[in-house]
This record gives C-alpha cells, structure tokens and sequence, in this order.
C-alpha cells in the first residue's frame, strides 16, 4: 500500500468561493447520460448553484425538463440565444454556461456565451474542426475569460493518486504507461438500431470525424500522470492512438504496478 496519499481537498489548490457560481446549463436533458454527470459534478463541492438551462431542443420539452431539476420556470428557457441574452441583463444572471449539446454545436455556442461575458465550461471534444477550435482560443485571449474543457481524467482520484506516487519515486523510472478504453455500444454488427434511428454520434456532420477523440478521454489523462517525465507532452500526443477502461496501470523499473 502505498504511503503517500493524495489530498483530493486540495485538488486546485484554490480558496473556497465566497458563494457558488450560478451556472447556467445548454444541453442534458431527457435521455442525456453526460448531463447528470455534469449538474452531479457542479453540486459535489458546493461551488456552483445552477440556476437557468435549456436543455433540449424541443421548447415544451426543455421548459418541463429543467423546472424539474429544480429550475425556477421563469429560467427555463426553450432556446440558448434566448436564455444568453436573458441571462446577460439580469443582476442575479448566470456567470457561468456550461455546454453538453452535440458536437457541431459546442463552437457556436461556446463563442456566443464568451461574447456575452459568460466563462465556458465545455463537454469534449472542444469543436469538430481545428479551424473552429482555434477560432475559440482566440476568443478566450481577447475576452480574458474561462474556457474549461471536460476532455481528461485528470480529477479523478485514482489518477491524481497514481501521479503523487510517481513523483514520490515510488515505483522507479516508468517505461510504459497503458491506457485502454472499452465501450460495448455497436460492438455487434448485429445489433438493431434504435427505433428512434442512430444517435446523432453516429452522424458524421454533428458527431465530427473522430468519433474516439469525442468519447474518450484517457489520453490527456495518460500525459498528466507521467507529467515529471521530460517527453511527457510527447507521449501524450502520441497516446491519442492508443486504445482508450477507466483502468491505468504502468510497468516500472522496480517491477511494481500502479492500478
């Protein structure tokens, strides 16, 4: 067992909020896995209160869904310019949207709040072209504001646990890092379709070109626990072409494994 433990408290090192962000919510709603991920994250350590969201494309449904999940109906809104533009003039307005709609969607609104003064936490991947990613980069520098990409693991425990321990020398020089990514949706080309047809994942004009780079994460995950190594950024690169489980173990030079 090992010795050293990380502090998950300490996570950011950051002070605690004087009181929570209000968060405002795009995408999520009925049928979403990722969006109760997202509201469950926002609500573990207090640090944000959510407070408006549209949460699905169709009007009636977005109003119902989100006065459910505790919204006030006046917030509920059925379309995310709308709710931007509402939530931009109100004294007690969102000051932070957070973005879990399909793919081709995430640079048009990621660069809508951000004109609005709104920082961006957004669901992986950042956009579906480079030309749209780097378009909000260049928004992020002239805004001064917060772009927050969900795309690692790198909150997790066990990963931030695995990176105390490597920087401690614990388990010796690392010479392999395997990360694996298992996912058994499609798996059987025999598998029926949805009655409802494909999700849109499955659409290359909404879902993008990289349908792994947009439902894995494990990659950047790999690069931030071999951080000390000098080719680190290198590996993470090159990670990218790995088979990306939640499961993370490395071979050392002392014959250790770190599970």
């Amino acid at each position: 067992m090992s010795s050293v433990r990380y502090d998950a408290g300490m996570a950011d090192g950051a002070p605690e909020p004087a009181r929570p962000l209000r968060l405002a919510v795009i995408g999520g709603g009925p049928g979403s896995f990722i969006g109760a991920m997202h509201r469950t994250a926002a609500r573990l350590d207090g640090r944000y209160q959510l407070v408006a969201g549209v949460v699905s494309s169709d009007p009636e449904r977005s109003k119902d869904a989100a006065t459910r999940m505790g919204i006030d109906p006046a917030r509920a809104y059925s379309d995310a310019m709308a709710m931007l533009d509402a939530e931009q003039e109100r004294e007690d307005g969102a000051e932070v949207v957070a973005i879990m709609t399909p793919n081709d969607t995430h640079h048009l609104y990621a660069v809508a709040a951000l004109d609005r003064g709104f920082d961006v936490i957004c669901d992986k991947p950042m956009t579906n072209t480079l030309d749209e990613a780097l378009d909000i980069v260049r928004k992020v520098g002239s805004t001064g504001l917060v772009f927050c990409l969900t795309h690692v693991y790198t909150g997790y425990p066990m990963v931030r646990q695995a990176r105390a321990m490597v920087e401690d020398g614990q388990v010796g020089e690392i010479r392999l890092v395997q990360v694996e990514y298992v996912q058994g949706g499609k798996a059987d080309e025999s598998d029926p379709d949805p009655a409802s047809g494909l999700p849109w994942r499955y659409d290359p004009v909404r879902g993008g070109p990289s349908l792994v780079m947009g439902d894995t994460s494990l990659a950047p995950a790999a690069g931030f626990f071999y951080a000390p190594s000098p080719w680190a950024p290198t590996f993470s690169r090159a990670s990218s072409t790995l088979r990306t489980t939640p499961s993370i173990f490395s071979s050392s030079t002392n014959g250790d494994r770190i599970y």
